[in-house]
């Protein structure tokens, strides 16, 4: 999990090098392929987790929080969000612009 946060900090970190400020999120959950896509609830949740995030921001759920336990990420709560279309609010966590230029 700590490779899809360092990856997604580092795909910022590049956009904003060529003037573009994108938003992420990470998130861990059961998906489906099918037909060449992916599908299920944890793709639904992702989308609606870096909607959330302001530009240039990195949100991570809970769920992806919970696989960092003894990472060097620095992760601020975010606090309890409602995600569109998905049941009870879901707390967010946010990756902390000085834990997104550690070393790998």
């Amino acid at each position: 999990m700590r490779r899809a946060v360092r990856c997604a900090a580092a795909i910022r970190d590049r956009a904003q090098d060529d003037g573009l400020l994108i938003r992420a999120g990470v998130h861990s959950g059961e998906v489906k392929r099918q037909a060449g896509n992916v599908r299920g609830v944890a793709v639904h949740a992702v989308t609606r987790i870096a909607a959330l995030a302001q530009p240039g921001e990195v949100l991570i759920s809970a769920a992806a929080v919970g696989l960092l336990e003894g990472s060097d990420l620095e992760i601020e709560d975010a606090g309890e969000q409602e995600l569109k279309g998905l049941p009870g609010p879901r707390r967010i966590y946010r990756l902390a612009q000085a834990s997104a230029h550690a070393r790998n």
